[in-house]
């Protein structure tokens, strides 16, 4: 098990995202036991949850990003030990008061994906529904060129064993991995399609609600030949916007901020509008508004549905 105790990166959505040191989260009771953070592990969420071997708490939280919004991780944290005789400092605030867990059922869910040797899914291809820790031994590391995901998010790592910088991609056709082509060394699904996720164990998701509190959130795409993906900028109904592809989303105060490739500049990008209002349930990609309905089912008002959102934990 992987552990980082400096700061993490992660590729999301076409940027690099650095989660806060370590230092900076909070610590938390369970019963009468402190627990100080101790490191970010590679861990998929179904098994992020309750007592390690070593006695360490581990939990599938939100962590703080520099700059600004959160991304979900799994944290370890290590019980404070008391010296007898000596009286401890007062711990820090906890970031929350919990119970023992109780024993929990590995969570279900759905994982696969294809890998491809070339961008824009040609060349030799594979599938795979289980964590590879080393592509070496099937020939593939360092070889990916693209990636489709049929379901589940998936980290992948530069390095042997989920180590070294991290990508997270959502389900969808991911053709061009920009500087990640040729550079995965492992990889691991850390939220299957169809187990609860931070948004929907509280009940029914609501996409508005979700996405003004400035969670991130992906959308997929169809790849509809002669609709969509269409690569001259001028002639395609959604400009820059290509069709099979993944783009990051989030909503704050200065507008909605994408991240995705662009037709135009053929490579990826991040820019920010103000158009797309909430209460309409409607959202901004590069200057063109997208609507929602309550299935998370995105809509153009002239080419009707065209892909789905995905919350991206």
């Amino acid at each position: 098990m992987s552990i980082i105790r400096d700061r993490r990166r992660i590729w999301v959505g076409g940027i690099w995202r650095s989660l806060v040191p370590i230092v900076a989260i909070g610590g938390l009771y369970i019963g009468s036991q402190y627990y100080d953070p101790d490191g970010y592990v590679a861990l998929a969420r179904p098994h992020c949850s309750g007592l390690s071997e070593e006695g360490y708490s581990l939990r599938w939280q939100e962590v703080p990003v520099e700059g600004g919004g959160t991304e979900m991780q799994c944290v370890q944290f290590r019980p404070r030990m008391q010296v007898v005789g000596v009286t401890p400092p007062p711990p820090p605030p906890p970031q929350t008061l919990v119970t023992p867990p109780p024993e929990q059922p590995i969570v279900t869910g759905s994982c696969e994906l294809t890998v491809y040797a070339e961008p824009n899914f040609a060349g030799m291809s594979a599938q795979a529904t289980e964590n590879q820790p080393n592509l070496e031994e099937a020939g593939w590391k360092n070889e990916i060129g693209s990636i489709q995901i049929k379901s589940g998010t998936w980290e992948f790592y530069a390095e042997d064993d989920f180590t070294g910088d991290a990508m997270r991609l959502p389900p969808g056709s991911h053709g061009n991995l920009a500087e990640w082509a040729k550079r995965i060394g492992s990889m691991m699904c850390i939220q299957p399609s169809g187990a609860p996720s931070a948004a929907n164990d509280r009940g029914a998701f609501d996409w508005a609600r979700y996405l003004a509190a400035g969670r991130p959130a992906a959308v997929v795409l169809d790849a509809t030949k002669d609709k969509l993906n269409d690569e001259d900028p001028q002639a395609s109904p959604l400009g820059t916007i290509k069709g099979g592809e993944t783009y990051a989303i989030r909503y704050a105060a200065n507008g909605w901020t994408a991240s995705g490739y662009n037709k135009g500049t053929r490579q990826a990008g991040t820019w920010t509008y103000n158009a797309g209002r909430l209460d309409n349930r409607e959202f901004n990609i590069w200057g063109h508004v997208f609507r929602f309905d309550d299935q998370g089912r995105v809509f153009d008002d002239k080419l009707g549905h065209v892909g789905r959102l995905v919350a991206s934990q």
